[in-house]
């Protein structure tokens, strides 16, 4: 979300039911090697969430109410100011559903989902000021209060567990358009609080995390068919959670270059990449695209580097983290057609592709001893 990763640096992931849909206007998937370029990870695709506002308002308005199966019901509200210099929206969103649904049990016994309630609070403000047609300063908050329970498995008895979670992320952008270029200037902010109860267990796992993100970003052109993007980001966090030994941090920073060629049908994209992990140079990353459109058809190729560092649990979480771990490296290459057929009545997008990667020292936590630990396996090559 504008250039900023939402997963989480304790466990690498986004929970993407919890983000709602309402709060943002245009969602893209990227496919495949390019998306390395939004982080760390970015081994099979990434999803690009944007919010574009809207300048042709001078007031808005819109609520929604949504009632489901399993008790479940649903709200938001959106509202906006435009008054030329300064354009502002605040959205709020409500989630509550029992999730009670019922199944066979192992038993072939009809059962009601027990402990499965979920309750999602989520809100967004965004300002943007229009300094003059070529600068504007923009400021987004976007928080979260999630509290979610955790169902018991098929074998299992009553059980109470939960999981809270209280997340509170800030953007600031400042940009600058020249000529044939743009700069922008942009950080991040995010304060995570997730807190895991099981009474029946006696568990209270708190794990917080703080991540800081700067990034400096320039755009140019050159004779309209040759395009450049040069991104700089440094991202810290560090937590003091209850499972780690001491607090931990990882520091990384990206230098990511771009070069993007159109003409007469044809398109190239170069990625190239360059991280710093904690002082240490990791393997340069690339990736290559190429892709000819030709009337209603077009084919792409894909292939390059794939790289991945281990997350703050797979390095440090007590019991079964590991500081040995390797990062995960590897290549890829996909190879596609996109063939759409328009009439005055329908349209047909018809896009077959096939894909392989080969990825050494997988990092998968696996049972060893009495519990789980975090391990590089051996060389895994995915095809389909």
């Amino acid at each position: 979300y504008k250039d900023f990763i939402l997963n989480n640096p304790l466990n690498g992931i986004v929970d993407f039911s919890s983000i709602p849909a309402v709060f943002f206007n245009t969602v893209n998937i990227i496919y495949g090697l390019p998306s390395s370029n939004w982080g760390n990870g970015g081994v099979a695709g990434a999803v690009l969430l944007e919010n574009v506002s809207n300048k042709d308002y001078n007031q808005y308005l819109e609520y929604g109410n949504t009632f489901g199966s399993f008790n479940q019901k649903t709200n938001y509200l959106k509202f906006g100011l435009n008054n030329k210099k300064i354009i502002s929206e605040f959205k709020i969103y409500h989630q509550n559903s029992l999730n009670n649904f019922t199944f066979n049990s192992t038993n072939n016994e009809t059962t009601e989902q027990k402990n499965a309630q979920i309750k999602n609070l989520s809100y967004m403000g965004e300002t943007k000021l229009l300094i003059n047609s070529n600068n504007n300063l923009s400021l987004i908050y976007f928080g979260q209060n999630l509290d979610r329970e955790i169902p018991p498995s098929m074998f299992e008895g009553y059980t109470n567990a939960k999981q809270i979670d209280n997340n509170h992320r800030v953007f600031l952008n400042y940009t600058h358009l020249g000529n044939k270029n743009k700069l922008n200037l942009k950080s991040a902010y995010y304060n995570e609080k997730n807190n895991y109860l099981d009474s029946a267990r006696s568990i209270n796992s708190q794990n917080p995390c703080e991540s800081y993100i700067n990034q400096v970003e320039f755009k140019t052109m050159y004779e309209q068919n040759h395009n450049f993007t040069f991104n700089l980001t440094n991202s810290y966090s560090t937590s003091n959670g209850l499972n780690y030994e001491e607090k931990v941090k990882i520091n990384r920073t990206a230098l990511t270059g771009c070069y993007i060629f159109q003409n007469k049908g044809w398109n190239q994209l170069l990625n190239v990449r360059f991280l710093l992990n904690d002082q240490n140079i990791t393997p340069l990353t690339f990736s290559y695209a190429l892709s000819k459109t030709v009337n209603d058809k077009s084919i792409f190729l894909n292939f390059g580097k794939v790289f991945r560092l281990p997350s703050i649990n797979d390095l440090y979480w007590n019991p079964g983290g590991n500081v040995e771990l390797l990062p995960e490296q590897g290549y890829s290459s996909d190879l596609g057609l996109k063939w759409n057929i328009k009439t005055n009545n329908y349209q047909i997008n018809f896009s077959p592709s096939i894909y392989s990667r080969w990825i050494d020292n997988w990092i998968q936590w696996q049972p060893n001893g009495n519990y789980w630990s975090a391990l590089n396996i051996k060389e895994v090559w995915s095809r389909g």
